[in-house]
């Protein structure tokens, strides 16, 4: 990922390359390497850009939330939060917003310490920010956390038109990792009710078959 850092670098812009780089670091090997997004979060921090400074951030509260450090980990997404507090949602408009993505984190540790409508409210934040930036990618993913929210709660009609709007927000710009989660919740909702049980197994199977098929590993335990 640093080579690809670099090499997008040279075909965009130094923040750019560092920006993509950081993503793909985020995706495919978060758990992994924590000193390469230390020196990640160095350079920005010299580049003076507070939203590489933020993504790098946030890319450290992931590692450690991944971890099971769950004090490190909102340590470090509330310093992205707070590092992204004078730009919009406009200014940010990215495949990764920040504070999109840490508000979602921040809403699932909220759930898992036994806060439901602070969690639920914090998810409904990062759907609004992430409607105001307008990038697909991030209402994609916003809309299927908001979804997982309502499953966990037993609100099966809300979660599944949740997963049906994040697939719309996925589906023009093929970001069918999403769109195979969405599948995934929209199919375990309708396995609530016996008549519609048949079909929500079959959205859970295909949408289990294209996760696979896209490679990835995080989540598919659940």
């Amino acid at each position: 990922c640093w080579a690809s850092a670099l090499f997008l670098r040279s075909l965009f812009s130094l923040v750019s390359g560092f920006h993509c780089g950081l993503s793909l670091y985020l995706f495919f090997r978060l758990t992994r390497h924590p000193r390469f997004t230390q020196c990640c979060s160095s350079a920005a921090s010299d580049l003076y850009t507070r939203q590489i400074l933020a993504q790098s951030t946030l890319t450290l509260g992931c590692i450690h939330f991944h971890r099971a450090e769950f004090s490190a980990a909102m340590n470090f997404i509330q310093q992205s939060l707070t590092q992204c507090a004078d730009s919009s949602p406009e200014q940010r408009r990215s495949r990764h917003d920040p504070v999109v993505f840490s508000l979602i984190y921040q809403a699932w540790y909220q759930w898992e310490s036994g806060l439901p409508d602070q969690a639920l409210a914090t998810i409904l934040t990062a759907v609004d920010i992430a409607k105001r930036g307008g990038h697909p990618f991030c209402i994609g993913i916003a809309f299927a956390f908001q979804a997982s929210m309502h499953l966990y709660r037993g609100e099966y009609g809300q979660c599944i038109k949740l997963a049906s709007q994040s697939v719309t927000a996925s589906n023009e710009p093929g970001y069918r990792t999403w769109i195979a989660w969405a599948n995934v919740l929209q199919g375990r909702a309708r396995c609530a009710a016996d008549e519609t049980r048949a079909k929500g197994l079959k959205e859970m199977i295909s949408g289990l078959k294209l996760w696979d098929e896209r490679g990835a590993i995080v989540t598919r335990p659940y």
